[in-house]
């Protein structure tokens, strides 16, 4: 028998992530201070690993997006 959470409805979806979570700027400001990955995983409640892994995903997006930009002008 399937549970439910009668707070969710049965479509809802959990989205996870660094951006969907509002956590760029806090890493990307600990980032230019210096901080190691396991300072920011602490920081942010992730896993230090899962966090680079992430942002380094989101990075890469960003930098092919400007690149893109730049082909276009």
């Amino acid at each position: 028998m399937p549970t439910t959470n009668k707070y969710l409805s049965e479509n809802s979806q959990v989205r996870i992530g660094l951006v969907t979570q509002g956590h760029i700027s806090t890493i990307e400001c600990m980032l230019e201070g210096g901080a190691a990955w396991p300072d920011i995983g602490r920081a942010i409640n992730w896993d230090p690993a899962a966090a680079a892994q992430d942002y380094a995903i989101y990075a890469f997006t960003q930098l092919r997006r400007l690149r893109q930009g730049a082909k276009d002008h």
